[in-house]
């Protein structure tokens, strides 16, 4: 979306309060943090016991051009681990911090664990389960599209299309 456009400004304040309800302690967009290039050496700086110059590992699950600010913020032999593809678009680094920098970027892929190890998989879920009802972990809230028998061909596209393209997190429902 286009920073400048008012219902994205509406937007990104909706989900910043939703991902502070879930939990988060900052939430900054990738356009803020192009509008200050210090914008994440503060934040971290600002908490207690920080060292900007120790950050070692940076998590990317959108990919994209997302990674160059999380590799500019790494320290000397820090980690760049992506493990989504949410942007559709293949990971953006910096050359320069790749070579002057020795960052070392890596995929990281949940399935291929999975079937290396079914027990760790399963001892995983049993844990996520337990979050969930114990009430330590929620789900983001969603859009659901719901999917009926009798639509035809044009509908069921349509369905699609608004799931695929839509803002968030889109679910088909079936039933």
């Amino acid at each position: 979306r286009d920073k400048g456009d008012e219902n994205n400004k509406q937007y990104l304040d909706q989900l910043k309060s939703e991902l502070k309800g879930l939990g988060a302690d900052v939430v900054v967009s990738l356009d803020e943090v192009k509008e200050n290039k210090r914008l994440i050496k503060e934040l971290v700086k600002s908490t207690e016991g920080a060292n900007t110059k120790k950050i070692r590992l940076a998590l990317n699950c959108v990919g994209g051009e997302n990674g160059i600010p999380l590799v500019r913020n790494l320290g000397e032999a820090g980690y760049l681990v992506t493990y989504g593809g949410m942007s559709k678009k293949p990971v953006s680094l910096s050359t320069s911090s790749l070579i002057f920098k020795d960052i070392t970027a890596k995929g990281f892929w949940i399935t291929r664990n999975n079937f290396k190890d079914p027990e760790d998989k399963m001892a995983t879920l049993d844990q996520i389960v337990h979050y969930y009802q114990s009430g330590k972990l929620v789900d983001a809230s969603s859009v659901e599209n719901k999917w009926r028998r009798e639509m035809d061909d044009q509908e069921v596209l349509a369905l699609y299309q608004r799931a695929i393209g839509g803002a968030g997190k889109n679910i088909v429902v079936y039933g």
